[in-house]
């Protein structure tokens, strides 16, 4: 399905957003990670607990918001915060009345985040309408691109949807055309389209779409093999191609090929579900490092995690960090011997 909803990440209830009392004096203002004392002003809470809502990390985005609301009520972010809160809380008309607040203020007319959270509650909701004057908005004011995702294009591509099932094929067309000039070489955007153009039954162009967007995310997962991001995108990939096989194989019943690309897609899905898996470990197992990080055979296993997916260079910097300490680290020895020679076994 190409709508994009801001996803739950983590649950968080209807109580938690509504109802979180300030009890107690006050809050205190410490920077996190700083030591205590350190004053952090309600702007910057407000941006870190928007940092938080983007990590999946609500309930210390909430902590955040209600430190910011007690000492500054009156922040026009505060209910672009409570909107996107309000959204995890699947109350979708409360985000919108505290979105289009947002939007009213100076700060949100300049701001893309409002508008485009508005546009994807109406288009999740199947108002498409309703979505397209926000998520054009949203176009109109987005950055090409924020931590390394083609923001721009993937509203483009969300517009180019909203169009089509309006009926409106000359515009939905233009908004795909965008998306593509916008960010042609990212994989994640030539999903979007694969999955768009699928939908107009455009086949051809959807087929060479999840062709390019295969390519290109080999290419990325191999200047950074710990992308967990384009590993979903790939996999999305592999199940769009494998429902085009399906579809070619009900055509040719009696020839062999559609089946065996099945298989080949089958094989290279699963392996991209085995990186993933292993880049879930990788995570956990660094959590567990940032409450014991003196723990030479957990860096050892990460170290382990990473070479198996091809992230030597990080690899081998933990291998070297345990073997400053430990120069005799059997495990560690052993698992750098077998990185620099491919000998001894891992």
């Amino acid at each position: 399905m190409l709508v994009r909803q801001i996803s739950i990440v983590k649950s968080v209830s209807l109580a938690m957003v509504l109802g979180l009392a300030a009890s107690g004096a006050t809050w205190a203002q410490v920077r996190p990670g700083d030591g205590a004392g350190q004053p952090v002003a309600p702007e910057e809470m407000i941006e870190q607990a928007l940092d938080m809502i983007d990590a999946g990390d609500f309930q210390e985005a909430m902590t955040l918001l209600q430190r910011a609301k007690m000492l500054k009520p009156t922040l026009d972010k505060l209910n672009l915060a409570e909107g996107l809160l309000s959204i995890e809380g699947k109350s979708s008309m409360k985000a919108i009345q505290q979105l289009q607040a947002y939007n009213k203020s100076e700060e949100g007319r300049n701001d893309y985040r409002g508008y485009v959270a508005i546009g994807r509650i109406y288009q999740g909701s199947g108002m498409n309408r309703q979505a397209v004057p926000s998520l054009e908005k949203a176009k109109e004011l987005a950055p090409l691109e924020k931590d390394g995702k083609p923001l721009r294009a993937e509203i483009a591509t969300d517009l180019a949807m909203a169009y089509y099932r309006l009926d409106r094929k000359d515009k939905a067309i233009e908004s795909a055309r965008d998306a593509e000039r916008w960010s042609p070489d990212d994989p994640r955007v030539q999903l979007r389209l694969a999955q768009f153009a699928s939908s107009t039954d455009d086949h051809d162009t959807a087929a060479k779409a999840v062709e390019k967007a295969i390519k290109l995310a080999k290419v990325k997962l191999q200047m950074d093999p710990l992308d967990k991001d384009i590993y979903d995108s790939l996999r999305q990939c592999y199940q769009l191609a494998l429902t085009f096989q399906r579809q070619d194989s009900l055509a040719r019943s009696e020839d062999g090929l559609p089946f065996f690309n099945m298989a080949v897609i089958a094989r290279e899905d699963a392996e991209a579900m085995k990186r993933i898996g292993l880049l879930s470990a990788r995570e956990l197992a660094l959590e567990a490092l940032t409450k014991e990080p003196n723990k030479p055979e957990w860096k050892v296993f990460v170290a382990r995690v990473e070479a198996d997916l091809g992230a030597v260079d990080e690899a081998m910097r933990k291998l070297e960090e345990v073997l400053s300490a430990d120069p005799d680290n059997e495990e560690a020895n052993k698992l750098r011997q077998y990185i620099r020679t491919g000998s001894g076994g891992p």
